[in-house]
């Protein structure tokens, strides 16, 4: 039970780890407009290096994905060479995206 409890303190979702990456909206202003034109071609099937976080093993990197849907500025992401627990939704001007 304690470890269940600790654990979401850790995973990538968590209020204390949204907390301590949050993008401030003036350095979100400045992403979306520096050299980022890329970002408003994204499109379903295009392919993008993004961060990855696996759940079981706590680790995160860089992968291929494939973008599966775009809904807004939301891109559901289907990585390629990693389990389907990997896939995840990103903002299209989010920094774990290149």
């Amino acid at each position: 039970m304690f470890f269940d409890s600790v654990k979401h303190i850790f995973e990538y979702d968590s209020i204390l780890h949204n907390y301590n990456y949050q993008i401030s909206e003036e350095e979100l202003k400045k992403i979306r407009s520096a050299n980022q034109e890329w970002r408003n071609d994204l499109k379903e099937g295009d392919m993008i290096d993004a961060i990855i976080d696996e759940p079981m093993t706590r680790c995160s990197g860089w992968s291929q994905a494939r973008i599966a849907t775009v809904n807004g500025d939301t891109l559901h992401l289907e990585f390629i060479y990693d389990t389907k627990t990997a896939d995840r939704y990103l903002d299209r001007y989010s920094v774990e995206i290149a």
